[in-house]
């Protein structure tokens, strides 16, 4: 529903996109671990202080896995899919703020070593 209207979908981010920012830099500024992972699919292109993160690791997927791991996720059609696809960032968007990149069109093993590598 929300991929389909752009009001709908414009209103619920501006409601909760600064409620979700200042949560995760809460929890990562009081954060004793070595490390905090923080997912933030819409990063790209969003407003907000994102400051206190380090390093923005980019997962990059061809499109055709990408495809194939919504519909699977979310039980969708691929059409569908391709909504939820057209709605992200560009991967020139992510380019221009990544620091890293992992391929997850590789194997489970080549991903974590190049985890390994990153951390």
């Amino acid at each position: 529903i929300i991929f389909s209207d752009s009001n709908k979908k414009n209103w619920l981010e501006n409601l909760l996109h600064p409620l979700i920012r200042d949560e995760l830099k809460r929890l990562c500024q009081i954060s004793t671990a070595k490390i905090n992972v923080v997912e933030i699919p819409l990063l790209a292109g969003s407003e907000g202080d994102y400051s206190y993160i380090d390093k923005i690791i980019v997962c990059k997927a061809s499109m055709t896995s990408r495809t194939e791991r919504i519909i699977k996720r979310d039980g969708i059609t691929s059409s569908q899919a391709q909504t939820i696809i057209d709605a992200q960032p560009s991967d020139n968007a992510l380019a221009e703020i990544a620091t890293d990149f992992i391929d997850t069109d590789q194997s489970i093993e080549e991903i974590k070593a190049d985890i390994q590598l990153l951390i």
